[in-house]
């Protein structure tokens, strides 16, 4: 390994410094991330307003309205995200009654 190190040219001790110096501002700011708690591992950094996250919670919330028969609940959604009901295949329906059995 010594001798390794020993073979290096000066070119790439060089880039190894180079390489390091590049590295420390992105250790620093990780350290005191995690020390200030920091972002969880695998954090993308994207907006939870963003568009497609919007999209996707008002199709979790109107799955849920659907499963606990929240009909109304459910064409309330429907009115005021139109552009995303028109899109939805799914329409408010009733949820079976205790004791009976769904229709498939």
């Amino acid at each position: 390994m010594i001798g390794f190190l020993w073979d290096l040219s000066p070119l790439q001790w060089v880039l190894i410094v180079a390489g390091m110096v590049m590295l420390i501002p992105t250790a620093r700011n990780f350290i005191a991330d995690l020390g200030k708690g920091g972002r969880p591992l695998g954090f993308t950094g994207g907006s939870s307003n963003s568009l497609t996250s919007i999209v996707h919670k008002w199709e979790m919330l109107n799955n849920a309205c659907a499963d606990a028969g929240l009909e109304e609940a459910q064409s309330k959604l429907h009115e005021v995200f139109l552009v995303l009901a028109n899109e939805s295949t799914i329409d408010p329906k009733p949820a079976p009654k205790k004791g009976e059995k769904e229709s498939q």
